[in-house]
């Protein structure tokens, strides 16, 4: 029963006795007086008290008796001020009168407040029931208790902040009931949509397919105590959208004790984007593959230039002669070519007949003639040294197997404002096809579909290999026709 119901039960079992000054029932009064409520009845006009316990009077600081004694007498001339008005609306109109909470000027102490009408034997309305219930414990502890939530809300939300800098998501697991916690950033990262809360299936299956069962196993290991409960993990996401980012997930299991043995309750932990970093590691190892491949080329066209030039020279100061310009003209294309990788060249664009004369220039000789036609095109840096590469497979790959070993090579292109297309047509006596699978092959397409964004067809004609190479956005300059 609430402390109101009990109010109102008690009035209706309470009648002032015929002489007005206290009440008809002596054993409910004794009862009363040790109640932990305070409680007092006040009657007629000049608000008078006819009963009032224990508690009442050390509420208001009365340690003799209050019956027969008016409100202004017993709390003073300002108390009466307050309360009157209070008790005579309650008398005149017969309506409770209830408030929670109110808290005392004098003593500081916090009360829930009800007057109820009283009635005497008649059923005439004559006075009113005070109860008062001390809810200052109850109320300074819930108080204590939103300051403490507050505060760990502060903290929290500093604690994320700081996190927020540092790019880390934070996320939580509780692994009996299976809820989940994800930072903003962590929601952001894996692509929650909006309004779909976190769960452990949504995460699961963000993982890439290809590391799921290995980041499921690491995780399922921590559920054995003995595992010392630590993660550490990198894997793949894929996004709703279907974009594919990398993450490194550092984690800890917490243990609690269940029925005496230990068994795991939550895990918590932080992950880290790591995109750029896994994105440069790739094209490091795809760099020092290309070094390697290119190191062997070089080893290949200068033993091509020897034989070639020794085939062709009468006198050993003759071959010297022949295989240093060669020589020369192949430091020359990487020197056109390195500027624009390194960042150290002028201006923001070559020339594609530049680009493609001094790249082939150091395969062309008497018996291996080199044709260049088209227009005027500028390539913006980025593009340049990755077309100076495609260039220079291709014709590396002449050299060795086509229209450079025995034959001759023609290459032109054209744009219509957007795309650029490049003709490569070997013509050779003895053909030799190479297949899809070489590292100069893959570095091709690679280059071509991932740098460049275009692609490339072969085709292989009973004369020699044709190919063709698209690659978007460049920037025509003129109409001049270049030739050599």
């Amino acid at each position: 029963m609430s402390f109101v119901d009990w109010g109102l039960d008690l009035r209706n079992r309470l009648r002032i006795g015929s002489d007005g000054g206290s009440l008809a029932d002596a054993s409910l009064a004794a009862l009363l007086e040790n109640v932990p409520v305070t409680l007092a009845i006040i009657y007629g006009p000049e608000h008078r008290y006819a009963f009032a316990n224990r508690a009442y009077r050390t509420a208001v600081g009365r340690t003799d008796p209050v019956v027969g004694l008016t409100l202004a007498d017993a709390l003073g001339a300002d108390a009466a001020v307050v309360w009157g008005p209070i008790l005579h609306e309650v008398t005149a109109g017969g309506t409770p009168w209830h408030r929670e909470e109110v808290k005392d000027p004098f003593e500081g102490r916090i009360w829930n407040l009800h007057i109820l009408p009283l009635q005497d034997e008649a059923g005439e309305i004559v006075g009113v029931l005070s109860l008062g219930l001390d809810v200052t414990a109850e109320v300074e502890a819930r108080r204590k208790a939103e300051d403490s939530r507050a505060e760990a809300l502060r903290n929290f939300e500093r604690l994320e902040l700081a996190v927020e800098a540092t790019g880390l998501g934070m996320w939580e697991w509780e692994v009996q009931t299976g809820a989940v916690f994800w930072s903003e950033r962590q929601k952001r990262f894996f692509g929650l949509p909006e309004g779909i809360e976190p769960s452990f299936e949504f995460w699961r299956d963000a993982i890439h397919p290809e590391d799921r069962d290995r980041v499921l196993e690491e995780v399922g290991a921590m559920m054995d105590p003995a595992s010392g409960g630590r993660l550490a993990v990198e894997h793949r996401v894929v996004r709703p959208d279907g974009t594919t980012s990398w993450i490194t997930g550092r984690g800890r299991m917490i243990y609690g004790e269940r029925d005496g043995k230990t068994v795991p309750v939550r895990l918590l932990g932080t992950i880290l984007d790591v995109t750029d970093r896994k994105t440069a590691e790739n094209a490091r190892h795809l760099l020092l593959r290309e070094m390697d491949h290119r190191v062997k080329n070089v080893f290949a066209i200068t033993d091509g230039i020897v034989m070639v030039s020794a085939r062709n020279s009468a006198t050993p100061r003759e071959l010297a002669e022949t295989v240093r310009g060669r020589l020369e003209a192949l430091a020359a294309s990487h020197a056109l070519v390195r500027p624009l990788v390194d960042g150290t060249g002028r201006g923001d664009s070559v020339a594609i007949s530049d680009l493609v004369q001094t790249v082939l220039k150091p395969f062309a000789d008497a018996d291996h003639q080199v044709t260049v036609s088209g227009p005027d095109v500028k390539l913006p840096l980025n593009r340049a040294s990755a077309l100076a590469l495609v260039l220079h497979e291709l014709a590396t790959n002449a050299r060795k197997y086509g229209g450079l070993r025995s034959g001759n090579v023609a290459v032109s292109w054209r744009t219509d404002g957007r795309d650029l297309e490049i003709d490569w047509t070997e013509r050779t006596e003895r053909p030799e096809r190479v297949g899809p699978n070489g590292f100069g092959s893959l570095l091709l397409e690679r280059t071509i579909r991932d740098t460049l964004g275009g692609s490339i067809t072969r085709e292989w004609a009973n004369e020699g290999l044709k190919v063709k190479v698209s690659v978007p956005s460049t920037q025509p300059a003129g109409t001049r026709e270049a030739e050599s």
